[in-house]
């Protein structure tokens, strides 16, 4: 290793030995320096580094090339895949790809994460102002739509998870990330439906198309992608029991089953008797579908299927649930919410918390109590109730 003028300037060289072809000498040229006690201080910081066992080797890779590196190596679900892919396209690579991965430094991140922040709140009031005139004059307005803090945070997430790996990988010697403090996140705050909403959702449920998939969400619980991905020999009436082996998400424009979010989330339910009627009834249409149309019908075996045996797709579901909420005058919920309806249902009516979570398929009961367990109206007034009758006992 040596400091060597070149020009004007001043580069720290250090020898690579050879190159096993040419037989060449394979040198590498750090930075140039104007002064040489600059490039002195440099091969001193390069020589602790070495021996110390920290130093990394600079080189050209920028952020965009890494994180599309990063994405190709990730092994997730697909919907998990697609999601980091929406925050690495749409945002991560756009604002901070051009950087030289080794030369990414705390405050550019900073910059892109206030920017956006100072950009939402822009967006926001502008919103804001549109709403009142339109609600003065009665004319139709589009109101632009803000990025919420929880999907700046999200892009953080997933800068921060692919930087990771580049510490580790030793690309670079430590992970900007860490020095600066994430973006702050909305927390949601699930709509549980009481049993009258549930009764009104089902109820006005049967006329559409989604009356399976929202049975079985307020019976099972189960997330939107298993109940798209539900076949028909995951069904044992017998037991009154269903088996969630898949998910059903996009990938790559097409849909395609795939395994449940975890481990744990292959789990058996057990089904309500109007859900096993149900889907006696529907399985019972499908076979007389199946006898009509002969080979114009698939032989996938999905449960809620097109009348040609396609299954329906999660985003599907969703338009269509959306639709139904409106249309019977409901909160508007996710879908996902079902889930947690379900869960709060089970508590009420004293399941304990280690069955409800195995139901939901959650690793740990502690994780289900804190996420999925909500209080309700009639909660509340057994608390009521329950302390009425503790003061009327001490008097």
């Amino acid at each position: 290793m040596a400091v060597i003028k070149k020009g004007d300037k001043y580069y720290v060289v250090i020898e690579e030995g050879r190159d096993p072809v040419t037989k060449k000498r394979k040198q590498k040229w750090y930075s140039g320096f104007d002064k040489r006690d600059d490039a002195k201080a440099e091969e001193e910081r390069i020589k602790t580094e070495m021996r110390q066992g920290t130093f990394i080797k600079p080189t050209k890779t920028t952020v965009a090339e890494y994180l599309d590196y990063w994405l190709e190596a990730l092994d997730v679900r697909n919907s998990t895949l697609e999601s980091y892919k929406w925050a690495v396209d749409y945002y991560l690579k756009p604002s901070l790809g051009h950087f030289e991965l080794n030369k990414l430094l705390p405050e550019h991140i900073d910059q892109h994460f206030t920017k956006q922040r100072k950009t939402m709140e822009k967006t926001l009031k502008e919103a804001q102002k549109l709403a009142e005139e339109a609600a003065a004059t009665g004319e139709e307005v589009k109101i632009p739509k803000a990025l919420s803090p929880t999907s700046i945070r999200y892009q953080f997430v997933v800068l921060n998870a692919a930087l990771r790996k580049a510490t580790r990988m030793r690309k670079i010697p430590y992970n900007p990330c860490d020095a600066i403090e994430p973006p702050k996140k909305n927390k949601y705050k699930p709509i549980v439906l009481d049993i009258d909403q549930i009764k009104t959702l089902l109820k006005n449920a049967i006329e559409t198309n989604i009356f399976i998939p929202v049975v079985i969400g307020i019976t099972c619980g189960l997330r939107r992608g298993e109940i798209c991905g539900l076949m028909w020999s995951d069904i044992d009436f017998d037991k009154k029991e269903l088996q969630v082996y898949r998910s059903l998400d996009w990938q790559d424009g097409v849909l395609t089953p795939g395994p449940p979010k975890s481990d744990r989330s292959e789990r058996p339910v057990p089904l309500h008797d109007m859900a096993v009627t149900i889907l006696q009834t529907e399985k019972e249409r499908q076979k007389l579908i199946k006898e009509q149309a002969g080979d114009l019908v698939t032989e996938e075996g999905y449960i809620w299927a097109w009348d040609d045996g396609r299954p329906h797709s999660p985003d599907y579901l969703y338009k269509k649930f959306k639709q139904l909420l409106a249309s019977s005058k409901l909160p508007d919920i996710r879908v996902h919410d079902l889930r947690h309806s379900y869960a709060t249902l089970l508590r009420d009516q004293g399941i304990d918390m280690e069955t409800i979570s195995e139901m939901l398929g959650h690793y740990s009961s502690s994780f289900t109590h804190g996420t999925y367990a909500h209080p309700t109206k009639n909660t509340r007034k057994k608390v009521v109730k329950v302390l009425d009758a503790l003061f009327e006992e001490k008097q």
